[in-house]
């Protein structure tokens, strides 16, 4: 009996513990407020209020700096080098010494020299012994001449420039035309060729694809008269007449043409003159071994300089980038020795890639952070984009060089960091990043009405808006929004993160507090320096009141 009595008392207190837990559990829950309801896909929205701010977009990438500009000195004369006084990185001024020569390859290349020069001075006189003012054009072979160009008074030259050649001669004594051929027409075929009121035995050469090409004599017709072909009595068209094995004469003679000695359909046999020339300038040839033992003359006295100090300097100040040159190697003229880089390193290619080279443009300005001066910022301007893009990874970036305005402190290969400042737009709508969504039409927002009955499918008025420009956090909105209107954001796991106003900590919307329902949209400035988690690093962005530029995340 003592135990069933036992077993009772001890249940009535197991149901009374239960009991006072179940009430405190409830008083608990009346207490504090209910969780906000989540739908089952994207969240809660929330209504953010447009506000009115200033947008910068930046474009933002690494290089390090470099020398664009560069010389090469080369090797003056074909001798061996004795010793190279120079290394890859040295800075060297102009006028020093590269390298030091062999005496005994100095003699070889003067020896060289001066057996070209008694050359060139024997082709200088032999030219200059058959040189006279006036002179003849012979005709080069025997024909007919069918075209002049050429007259008295005329320059060689000019005629040679205007036409190609001074007259046209036809060669065998035929013109040709190309008319329609009808069947059964062969090379064999008795054909006539009638021009005007004259009539001349044509004689078929070919027959292609209906095409007959026929013969005729040359003897008056120019070239381009119209002809036409007869055939067993009847017409098988007309064409116009061409020279059948033409020879366009040319001269390269400078000077007045004095007297003409051809006339047009007439014959001339080989080698008759065809031409007198006055005033006539000593040809090219003879013009070019000038210039050759002028240079020649200048290598000897070079290399006589060369024998009294046998050294090659450079011919620039720069930092030396390579040097080919090495000692006991023998170089023939104009090989290179060395490479300078010339100037300052003042210049950086940068890589930017094809979401963002859209945005740059040559000329514009931009800011530099050298990794190793950590307090100086450089001015700098956009001064070439090229149009090549190198493909990696499914993103294409092309190649931006940018010139600072540098100093002594700058060294070739220094790394740094490029904001090239590619937009601004001030008072303009700000609304979010998130709250944009985009269909065939355009952009659009979920704009929050009072009163408007929402669904999972259109929480909101669908707006189209015009965007313009962008960061990480904020686009500016050019129309379709105005001040004071509201779009909903949607509140997920990741940004539905509450955020202490007074402390400025929080994470939603890379940790700038966006302003809510209710709240003034100008007074998005405050939480712009937010200690959240947000990127923010390559765009600034400007709040409501704000005209100072202020980071959009930590």
């Amino acid at each position: 009996m003592k135990t069933i009595v036992g077993k009772i008392v001890k249940w009535i207190i197991i149901l009374a513990v239960l009991a006072a837990l179940g009430f405190g559990g409830y008083t608990l829950y009346q207490r504090y407020p209910k969780p906000a309801e989540q739908s089952d896909a994207a969240g809660e929205y929330t209504p953010v209020a447009v506000s009115l701010g200033s947008l910068s977009q930046e474009v933002i990438s690494t290089g390090a700096l470099s020398i664009s500009e560069s010389a090469s000195v080369k090797a003056p004369f074909s001798v061996t080098i004795d010793s190279v006084a120079v290394k890859a990185g040295q800075t060297v001024a102009k006028g020093d010494v590269l390298a030091t020569v062999d005496a005994a390859s100095i003699d070889s290349a003067i020896a060289a020299v001066v057996t070209e020069l008694e050359e060139a001075d024997s082709s200088v006189v032999s030219l200059a012994s058959a040189y006279t003012e006036t002179q003849n054009i012979q005709n080069p072979a025997e024909g007919r001449v069918k075209i002049i160009y050429g007259k008295v008074g005329d320059r060689v030259q000019d005629v040679m420039d205007e036409y190609g050649c001074l007259y046209v001669l036809s060669l065998d004594g035929t013109m040709v035309v190309s008319v329609p051929a009808p069947e059964g027409l062969t090379t064999d075929s008795a054909v006539s060729v009638v021009s005007a009121d004259k009539t001349w035995k044509g004689t078929v050469i070919s027959v292609t694809d209906g095409v007959a090409r026929v013969t005729f004599t040359d003897s008056t017709v120019s070239p381009g008269t119209n002809v036409s072909v007869t055939y067993n009595g009847a017409s098988l068209g007309s064409g116009a007449a061409e020279i059948h094995m033409p020879l366009y004469v040319s001269s390269t003679m400078e000077g007045v043409i004095t007297a003409a000695r051809l006339t047009l359909n007439g014959t001339a046999a080989k080698k008759s003159i065809m031409y007198k020339v006055g005033d006539v300038q000593m040809t090219q040839e003879y013009e070019g071994y000038l210039t050759q033992r002028a240079e020649l003359i200048d290598q000897l006295n070079l290399l006589r300089r060369l024998k009294d100090d046998p050294v090659i300097t450079t011919n620039a100040a720069g930092i030396v980038s390579e040097v080919s040159a090495q000692a006991g190697q023998e170089v023939v003229k104009d090989d290179t020795l060395a490479t300078l880089y010339i100037g300052s390193p003042n210049e950086m290619v940068i890589s930017v890639d094809e979401l963002d080279i859209i945005n740059v443009k040559v000329g514009q300005t931009a800011g530099v952070q050298m990794d190793a001066i950590s307090d100086k910022t450089y001015e700098a301007k956009v001064e070439y984009i090229s149009q090549l893009g190198t493909t990696s990874s499914g993103i294409t970036n092309y190649d931006v060089t940018v010139r600072l305005n540098g100093d002594d402190t700058l060294k070739m290969g220094m790394n740094g960091t490029v904001t090239i400042y590619v937009g601004e737009q001030e008072n303009v709508l700000l609304v979010p990043l998130v709250a944009l969504q985009s269909d065939s039409l355009g952009s659009y927002v979920w704009k929050y009405e009072e009163g408007y009955q929402g669904t999972d499918e259109a929480p909101g008025v669908k707006t189209y808006v015009t965007t313009g420009l962008s960061n990480e956090n904020y686009a500016a909105v050019t129309s379709g929004l105005s001040l004071g209107d509201q779009v909903l954001v949607v509140r997920s796991s990741a940004t539905a993160v509450s955020a202490d106003a007074s402390t400025g900590n929080g994470n939603a919307f890379g940790g700038a507090m966006m302003p809510t329902a209710g709240q003034p949209g100008g007074n998005m400035q405050q939480n712009w320096n937010g200690g959240g988690s947000g990127s923010g690093g390559q765009n600034r962005g400007n709040g409501g009141n704000g005209g100072n530029r202020a980071p959009g995340g930590n």
